[in-house]
C-alpha cells in the first residue's frame, strides 16, 4: 500500500483489523490492502447480474431498480483479477482499470462520480 493511494474513508487492514482511514497518522508498513471481494462489493452497493459473460459481472444498483451509464466490475478466473468498466448506453464501453484491493475500487468510483462509495 503506497501513501500516495489514501484517501479519508479508505478502509485498510492495521494489525489483523479492519479500519477506515481517517487522516491520522498511521505507520505505513503496518496498513495493508483488503483485497477487492463480492462480500466488500455488495457492501457498497453493487449487485451481481448475468449479463452472458465469462465470470463474474457486477454494476452498482441505481435508484428504483434502474440501471443507466453504469460502473460494472468483472472478475475473471482465468486471470484472477477485477476489471473496472464503465458501461454507458450506447457504445463505447470503456475499460478504465484492473484493481485488486477495496481502496482502489474507493478511488476509482470517487474519481469517476464525485461520490463515495
Amino acid at each position: 500500500m503506497k501513501a500516495n493511494e489514501l484517501r479519508i474513508g479508505n478502509w485498510f487492514i492495521e494489525k489483523d483489523e479492519i479500519k477506515q482511514f481517517d487522516g491520522d497518522f498511521y505507520h505505513l508498513l503496518d496498513m495493508k490492502p483488503i483485497p477487492l471481494t463480492e462480500e466488500w462489493l455488495l457492501k457498497f452497493g453493487f449487485e451481481d447480474v448475468d449479463l452472458n459473460m465469462s465470470g463474474s459481472n457486477w454494476l452498482v444498483k441505481k435508484q428504483k431498480g434502474l440501471w443507466r451509464q453504469a460502473i460494472r466490475i468483472a472478475y475473471s478466473e482465468k486471470s484472477d483479477e477485477w476489471s473496472l468498466t464503465l458501461e454507458c448506453v450506447s457504445p463505447p464501453t470503456l475499460s478504465i482499470a484492473t484493481i485488486k484491493y477495496v481502496h482502489q475500487l474507493q478511488n476509482l468510483y470517487f474519481a469517476l462520480t464525485g461520490k463515495e462509495l
